[in-house]
């Protein structure tokens, strides 16, 4: 089973059982600040709080209220899912290292598909940033080309108005020194 909590608000759950039982629950977070959750349990022997823990597994022994409240809070504002199992049981959970439960397996899968998940982001966006890449390398290219085709029309173009000035030039000191002739023959010099 799972619950959602965010905006730090807190969500409670209350189990009844005969004394002397014990529940045995177990629970995973899933969400972004995983860590940022409070569990509080309360109980006829008194309360209990479990800071900042991803995940838990404990076994609580029903006194003589007969009645657990165990209480999850978000110590942020991010929203969190809480995926847990409980039971009712006449014994505390099996203490054993190499006990498996089908969560411990659910919480591996789950895990497993995020890091998947975030190899397929990055695969994408390292192909992306080589398309990228790869156009402006082309569009480099492309600018660089039309920079020297600009270059030397630019310097045709200064060597077409070099030339130009020093043919007007010529040609006014020649119109200026045959004009003085036609002048001075006029005048019998």
């Amino acid at each position: 089973m799972g619950i959602t909590v965010q905006d730090q608000e807190k969500r409670c759950m209350i189990f009844h059982g005969n004394q002397d039982k014990y529940l045995n629950f177990q629970y995973v977070v899933f969400g972004r600040g995983d860590h940022d959750i409070n569990l509080h349990v309360k109980s006829g022997s008194g309360e209990e709080n479990f800071l900042r823990m991803r995940e838990l597994k404990q076994s609580f022994k029903f006194q003589s209220n007969r009645r657990l409240e165990l209480c999850f809070q978000s110590l942020d504002y991010h929203s969190k899912t809480i995926d847990f199992h409980a039971v009712v049981e006449d014994q505390e959970f099996l203490q054993s290292s190499g006990h498996v439960t089908i969560n411990h397996i659910d919480e591996q899968m789950h895990k497993i598909k995020e890091t998947l998940q975030q190899f397929r982001v990055v695969s994408s966006n390292i192909y992306y940033k080589s398309e990228q890449d790869e156009e402006l390398q082309r569009a480099s290219k492309s600018v660089i080309s039309t920079f020297n085709w600009l270059s030397v029309i630019k310097l045709l173009l200064m060597l077409l108005v070099c030339g130009l000035q020093v043919y007007f030039v010529t040609q006014f000191f020649n119109n200026s020194a045959s004009k003085r002739n036609k002048i001075g023959g006029f005048l019998g010099v």
